[in-house]
């Protein structure tokens, strides 16, 4: 079974915990800069909850979309065309792992996947856009049906590579 979700927004990293001391005590907060982007998340993902959370294996693709600077673009007549000295690669925050944690923490905490330890593959791309900010997401739950035909039969392995590239390669 395969989930689609596209969230609209601009992408935000899981951040890290933090300690403090208030009033001579000692104690750890989240900072909360990534909370609007998981309420977006949240309202996507939960348009798909499950009855109960999915608790198989998953193959999980996140693709993360920031959009271009005006400086990445030319001026006057060509404003709309991107400048050959304007970056391919989105290489500055937020780093992939930490766009991933925070989509993963929000599946768990509404109960859409039992835990994140069950996403046994993930895929996380990072990249420039003309369009809107925001993510596109997979998640390819190998749930009885799909784990009915992996056995030792060759036949079958070469069908299972096959769909499993297929299904990937069309996100």
């Amino acid at each position: 079974m395969i989930l689609n979700f596209k969230v609209i927004g601009k992408p935000k990293g899981q951040p890290r915990t933090r300690a403090c001391t208030r009033g001579g005590h000692a104690g750890v907060y989240t900072p909360g800069v990534a909370d609007d982007w998981k309420a977006l998340c949240v309202k996507e993902i939960e348009k798909k909850l499950p009855e109960k959370p999915y608790d198989y294996p998953m193959w999980l693709r996140m693709d993360f979309y920031f959009t271009r600077p005006k400086s990445h673009y030319g001026s006057g007549r060509n404003s709309n065309l991107i400048k050959n000295s304007a970056p391919y690669f989105h290489l500055q925050k937020p780093d992939v792992d930490n766009m991933a944690k925070c989509v993963m923490d929000v599946m768990t905490t509404i109960g859409f996947i039992k835990d994140d330890t069950h996403i046994v593959e993930c895929i996380i791309t990072k990249n420039w856009t003309d369009g809107r900010s925001g993510m596109n997401a997979s998640l390819f739950v190998l749930d009885e049906g799909f784990l009915m035909i992996m056995d030792k039969d060759e036949e079958n392995q070469k069908r299972l590579a096959f769909l499993t590239s297929q299904n990937l390669s069309d996100l």
